[in-house]
């Protein structure tokens, strides 16, 4: 019975540890904008803060279908246009980039950046949110939903990449799959296959 008793303490004392070790690890978190693309690839931030530290405010203002946002960083108001700022990231780790006054969560920056938008879907007398799946091709064009259509659009001379996209993808909600084996999504990966 000692032993079950010793066992159990350890067990608890085990998982505070690693309750702890995630906290730290994720207020190891930075927040604030990417005013360009250079920005974002040397991880340079404008307003940046220490999550675990500091605190900031980062108005989109989304629902007025305003074209700028505002942050308010040391008690002062800076007001920026959103055609000016690449992306910004929150305190948990989540990059959004800015086109046509919207904001996309960025989830793979390669050859087809892979981004999501929580919209609202009817259903029966409510409503829901729901990720819908976009990409740009790079990292600077133009952002569409992830379709094959669109895909094959934008990469209108690779055939071969048009008929894998036919091949594996029967529904269109498998689209945007990530390939665990490969870590990519699975778009990115037929892509980089497509050119061997």
């Amino acid at each position: 019975m000692k032993t079950i008793r010793i066992f159990f303490v350890a067990a608890l004392f085990m998982n505070a540890l690693s309750a702890f070790a995630q906290t730290t690890n994720k207020e190891a978190a930075h927040s604030g904008i990417y005013l360009t693309l250079a920005n974002f690839h040397a991880g340079k931030l404008t307003y940046e803060i220490d999550c675990s530290k500091e605190k900031h405010k980062i108005k989109l203002h989304d629902f007025a279908g305003k074209a700028y946002i505002d942050v308010i960083h040391d008690g002062v108001k800076h007001t920026l246009q959103k055609k000016d700022i690449y992306a910004f990231v929150d305190c948990d780790n989540n990059v959004f980039r800015f086109f046509n006054n919207s904001e996309y969560q960025l989830h793979e920056s390669l050859a087809i950046s892979i981004y999501s938008k929580q919209e609202s879907q009817s259903e029966y007398k409510s409503f829901k949110l729901v990720d819908v799946y976009y990409f740009s091709v790079g990292d600077t064009g133009a952002i569409k939903p992830l379709t094959i259509e669109n895909l094959k659009y934008a990469f209108p001379d690779n055939h071969k990449f048009h008929d894998m996209l036919d091949a594996q993808f029967k529904d269109v909600t498998d689209i945007a799959e990530f390939d665990t084996f490969h870590k990519v999504y699975r778009v990115n990966h037929l892509y980089q296959m497509s050119l061997q």
